[in-house]
């Protein structure tokens, strides 16, 4: 479905900001948030997409108390409110792929 060309792994979504005397390093570069997957055209034409997995334990003790399609959800959109906004400024779009150790899947994915 996809040529090898347009999928790029660990795309970086957030670039680590510059130092105070406007120099960055290579480890600022290694230190950036990166996605897990790119994907050129998934949606739109020439519009890439970074998706970013989470493999979660709902049987983790944090968890006991809540339904696994809530803690799904959550996931998702903690995901979201942390890569979705720096993926707009560069003109692409944000999935989350959120899955449980069981198989279950969050809703985006």
């Amino acid at each position: 479905m996809f040529s090898p060309s347009r999928i790029r792994c660990e795309p970086i979504i957030n670039p680590a900001p510059m130092r105070a005397n406007g120099t960055s390093s290579s480890s600022d570069f290694l230190n950036a948030d990166r996605g897990d997957l790119l994907i050129r055209g998934f949606w739109e034409g020439s519009t890439d997409i970074i998706i970013d997995v989470r493999v979660t334990n709902l049987d983790s003790k944090s968890y006991k108390n809540l339904p696994p399609k809530k803690v799904l959800e959550r996931q998702e959109k903690e995901k979201k409110k942390k890569y979705c906004k720096p993926c707009e400024n560069q003109r692409r779009h944000f999935t989350p792929f959120v899955v449980s150790t069981d198989g279950m899947f969050g809703f985006e994915a």
